[in-house]
C-alpha cells in the first residue's frame, strides 16, 4: 500500500447479510412495503432478494496481476471503521461520498426516511460490496478489468497519515441521493 494508492469500490445490488434485521424490523412496520414498486423497474421484495455480486473471479485476476494492494470485504457500511483499522498506521482512506452509486433498493430505504440519512449509510452498505486499493498508474487497467464482469469505480484514494491524526477514514463530500 502506498500513498496516492486509489480506492475502487466493487458495486454489488441486494441486502448484505448484516442488514436483513434491520430491514425486517422495516417490514414489521410497513407490511406492504415489500410489495412496492421502488421505481420505474424494480420492486422492493426483488431487490431485496438479489444476491451480492461475487466478485472472487474478478479478485483473482487482478491478485494475479500484481494490481491489489489492499482489499476491504464491507459487511456494514463502507464508512465503518473495521476493516480500515487493519491499514498500515502510516495510512488513512479518503472517501468522497459524492462518488458513490446508490442502489435502487437503497435509494428507496432512504425515501422511507424510516431510519434517516445520517444512519442509512452508516448502517448500510449502499451498494459498496468490497473497496480495493490499487495504484493510482494502473486505474484504467483494474477498471476495465473489473467491469468487463461488474462495476467497479473510484470513491477515493490513500493517504499519509498527518500528525496527531487518529481516525482512518476521513470523509469529504455528501451521498447524493436521488
Amino acid at each position: 500500500m502506498q500513498d496516492g494508492d486509489i480506492l475502487v469500490a466493487l458495486y454489488s445490488e441486494g441486502l448484505e447479510a448484516t442488514s436483513i434485521p434491520f430491514v425486517r424490523v422495516m417490514l414489521e412496520r410497513n407490511r406492504t412495503m415489500a410489495m412496492d414498486k421502488i421505481d420505474e423497474e424494480h420492486y422492493f421484495i426483488d431487490e431485496a432478494l438479489k444476491p451480492n455480486q461475487a466478485y472472487r473471479w474478478i479478485m483473482e485476476k487482478l491478485h494475479r496481476e500484481g494490481f491489489i494492494h489492499a482489499a476491504y470485504k464491507v459487511s456494514n457500511s463502507f464508512l465503518h471503521p473495521g476493516p480500515f483499522d487493519t491499514m498500515p498506521e502510516e495510512y488513512y482512506a479518503e472517501i468522497n461520498l459524492d462518488t458513490i452509486r446508490v442502489t435502487p433498493l437503497y435509494e428507496y430505504l432512504h425515501h422511507l426516511d424510516m431510519v434517516g440519512e445520517r444512519f442509512l449509510p452508516h448502517r448500510f452498505n449502499v451498494g459498496v460490496s468490497m473497496i480495493l486499493a490499487v495504484p493510482r498508474d494502473r486505474k484504467k487497467e483494474v477498471l476495465k478489468m473489473v467491469n468487463e464482469e461488474g462495476q467497479g469505480y473510484v470513491i477515493g484514494q490513500i493517504r499519509k497519515v498527518e500528525e496527531g491524526q487518529k481516525d482512518k477514514i476521513k470523509v469529504e463530500g455528501k451521498i447524493q441521493w436521488k
